[in-house]
């Protein structure tokens, strides 16, 4: 079978829209989401609609700033805290969102153990253990694996915005990237593709038109300039 295996899109339609051509393109047979699919930028409703129409099997978490929204729904002291450090993304998705869609995004669970894709995947946002632990490429893997009572054959996580590809002691252990918002100074959509026939991973990148959203982060967020910096930073 022939797995995509995407996280973080963060509200960025044009970024999710380019890895979906690609997905497209090369026939996969599920798709594995590892959380974030709001916060930071603008078009929540549109990326939540994409993926409740996807086509093929989709497998997804939420993650942290699935969290925020949930909180920030209840309290607007939560939504004021969250705007002031992250910008208006969670604000625009709660306007954007109907309330059966947060109810839908409320249900969505963490971590999550898929043992229907020719192989055991353990799917979760920033650790099987928490959607907010940061695990990066130098992070002590092994550590994470050795702490699961059963190791899968794959552990997903996202939540760092940084790619990488381990094997622990067969367990194969894989950060997608993100699509919206990479922080490892390669611009683009990042996301993974597994193979479970051989058990490899390949990680790609797609191009699309980030000026266009380095322009609606100055119209709509011009007082975070790390919105726009990011998305091309080499």
């Amino acid at each position: 079978m022939k797995i995509a295996i995407i996280s973080d899109i963060h509200a960025n339609l044009s970024a999710f829209q380019a890895v979906l051509s690609s997905l497209e393109a090369k026939n996969i047979d599920a798709l594995i989401i590892a959380g974030d699919l709001v916060g930071y930028y603008f078009e929540p409703k549109a990326v939540l609609r994409l993926v409740q129409s996807f086509e093929k099997p989709v497998y997804l978490v939420r993650g942290n700033h699935e969290e925020m929204l949930l909180k920030a729904k209840k309290s607007s002291v939560e939504l004021k805290e969250i705007g002031a450090k992250y910008g208006p993304g969670i604000n625009i998705a709660l306007d954007q969102l109907s309330d059966s869609e947060v109810e839908w995004v409320a249900n969505l669970p963490h971590p999550l153990l898929v043992d229907e894709l020719d192989c055991s995947i353990l799917l979760c946002h920033g650790s099987p253990f928490s959607v907010d632990e940061y695990i990066y490429p130098d992070s002590p893997v092994e550590k994470v694996v050795s702490s699961l009572s059963e190791p899968p054959d794959v552990l997903i996580m996202g939540h760092t915005h940084y790619s990488f590809v381990k094997n622990i002691d067969g367990c194969l252990v894989v950060n997608p990237g993100s699509v919206g918002q990479p922080r490892n100074r390669v611009p683009g959509a990042h996301w993974a593709l597994l193979d479970t026939t051989t058990m490899n991973v390949d990680l790609f990148v797609e191009q699309y038109n980030i000026f266009d959203l380095q322009q609606d982060c100055v119209k709509l967020a011009p007082q975070y300039p790390y919105l726009r910096e990011v998305l091309i930073r080499t």
